[in-house]
Order: structure tokens, then sequence, then C-alpha cells
């Protein structure tokens, strides 16, 4: 799971690096970039996605989105619920 975070953040733009004990982050001087993030059936990872979206320029796109439902299936409907203006 720890690859599979790196790699989805990496993916979108941050700067991220695993260890064998967890990451090393380094902030940017602007919002993610955007892109695509495999969840890798995995629903935590599909929920990471789905926030560093919020957090970017141009959107995140996750590839197996649906494996939300496995621990939050409501969670699409509620994160769009918050973000409304």
């Amino acid at each position: 799971r720890l690859d599979a975070v790196t790699d989805g953040l990496q993916d979108v733009g941050a700067r991220i690096h695993s260890r064998e004990d967890g990451w090393t982050i380094t902030g940017v001087p602007a919002r993610l970039r955007g892109g695509r993030v495999d969840a890798r059936g995995d629903h935590r990872i599909a929920m990471l996605g789905a926030v560093a979206g919020l957090a970017s320029r141009e959107g995140v796109e996750i590839e197996g989105a649906e494996t939300v439902a496995i621990s939050f299936p409501g969670f699409f409907e509620l994160l769009e619920s918050v973000t409304r203006r």
C-alpha cells in the first residue's frame, strides 16, 4: 500500500518518496497538477485519489473508483456535498 500511495500521488504531481516506514514528502509551490490514479483494487487508494483531486488544478480520474463502495458507499456523494459552494 505504501507504494500505491507513492505512485498515485507522484502521478498527480506530488513530490513524495517511499521509505521503509512511510514517506518523505516535499512541499511544492503550486497545487498538484492532477491526472490519473489507479486504485489497484483498494478502496483507500481510490479515496486518496478523490481527495487529491480536490487539491489539484486539473482534477483526478480514478481507475477503480467503484472500490470505494467496499467501505464507504456514500463517499462520493458526501464529498460532493461538502465541496459544493
